[in-house]
């Protein structure tokens, strides 16, 4: 990562089926999926984008009445 970059992404929680699925909301995590080869991140590759120095970010979801 490039000194004065964004080391931050966002990231979206979805229930899918019953089931949380984590989809990319930034084009920086779009990114980081299209690596993974996937349309969703796993725990583990957030993770692994934590590593690299990135803050991952949830977007809250809106409450729809």
């Amino acid at each position: 990562m490039l000194e004065g970059q964004n080391n931050t992404i966002m990231v979206e929680i979805r229930d899918v089926y019953g089931v949380s699925k984590i989809y990319p909301v930034c084009g920086e995590a779009q990114i980081f999926a299209a690596i993974a080869g996937t349309k969703t991140l796993l725990p583990e590759d957030i993770k692994r984008i934590q590593m690299l120095g990135y803050e991952v970010k949830v977007k809250q979801q809106e409450v729809k009445l």
